[in-house]
């Protein structure tokens, strides 16, 4: 019964990213935002997951404008790729995990944050080979970016700088920085696709790009993705994933 169930969830996420890889997950925009900038914390991930609520410090005034300048320095490509893989990869794995809840049938106000936490770990791998399979189908040059991390995410409830918690953890000091939000849907894709995208165990996704610290110029090492649990109001990951 678990492997019919397996194999289920693998078929369906297979027919929803290989059609995600024409049309995105998410949007991800070129807008003007701010953010917090990179502090030294240590290139482990921090000694949770979780946190309540996602709110996060570094969103006083000065770290802004450090935020600004680190996206400033980056390399625009670079940036532009890691921004489209981060934004990718977060809504591919928030449509898995929903999936998954479904064909399963579990009921989503049983799972506890450690079984989330389990589902994200299991499909991060296959929602960042799919971003990564789309990235080497289009043209890089002209996808749409963040030009700069984005505070108001914090009001959605992501963590606005971080660490990689799960999944690929930097051997390096780095920050990372949340580069886009959003509900738990695509905003912009056919309704089929949102049929992925149900909302059942998250309420807001917040992608991030992770950026080594203490180096001149800084350098992307990383993407992330972070959600909102939609029962227990509580910031997940983020998950990392190798960057380039």
């Amino acid at each position: 019964m678990v492997r019919k169930a397996v194999r289920t969830v693998a078929a369906i996420l297979s027919a929803a990213l290989l059609v995600l890889v024409v049309v995105p997950g998410c949007v991800i925009k070129i807008g003007k935002g701010s953010g917090s900038g990179p502090d030294d914390t240590a290139g482990a991930g921090g000694s949770s997951t979780a946190s309540s609520n996602g709110g996060t410090a570094g969103s006083g005034g000065s770290d802004l404008q450090m935020g600004e300048d680190t996206y400033a320095q980056l390399d625009p490509l670079e940036l532009r790729t890691a921004s489209a893989k981060a934004g990718y990869m977060t809504c591919a794995l928030s449509g898995a995990v929903d999936t998954d809840i479904q064909v399963q049938g579990l009921d989503p106000n049983s799972l506890d944050l450690d079984a989330i936490l389990a589902l994200v770990e299991q499909y991060a791998p296959n929602a960042s080979a799919q971003a990564d399979t789309w990235l080497q189908s289009v043209d890089t040059s002209t996808l749409a970016y963040t030009v700069i991390p984005k505070p108001e995410c914090i009001d959605q409830g992501c963590e606005y700088q971080t660490t990689c918690q799960q999944g690929y953890i930097p051997n390096v000091k780095h920050a990372c920085f949340v580069d886009d939000c959003g509900p738990a849907k695509c905003r912009t894709c056919p309704d089929w696709v949102n049929d992925i995208l149900q909302n059942i165990a998250f309420k807001t996704w917040c992608s991030y790009v992770c950026v080594q610290t203490a180096t001149s110029p800084p350098k992307v090492v990383a993407v992330g993705a972070g959600f909102i649990s939609k029962l227990f109001n509580t910031f997940v990951g983020p998950i990392c994933a190798t960057y380039p």
